[in-house]
């Protein structure tokens, strides 16, 4: 997978979540994409706090294992409750 931006990766994101043909309300839109760039700007500052002299490597890499596994189980719970619904 090649690096996107955030922008770019807000944009894949939509065109998988909204129909374009029956787009939800425009409020919608503006309070994902808040919540997209949120979640966005929390790993960025995750990633500068990493690079810091006082985090370890072996710290740094045990956070992003860490929030890795939480993404993951984040998606999981979502595919399982999507399910439920279909």
């Amino acid at each position: 997978m090649a690096l996107r931006s955030i922008e770019e990766s807000w944009q894949h994101f939509a065109s998988c979540c909204f129909d374009a043909n029956n787009p939800p309300p425009k409020t919608q839109i503006i309070e994902m994409r808040k919540a997209f760039y949120a979640g966005a700007s929390s790993v960025v500052a995750d990633c500068h706090e990493i690079s810091q002299p006082h985090i370890s490597e072996d710290e740094g890499a045990d956070h992003i294992d860490y929030i890795t596994h939480e993404v993951e189980a984040f998606a999981r719970e979502m595919l399982r409750q999507a399910d439920e619904m279909n």
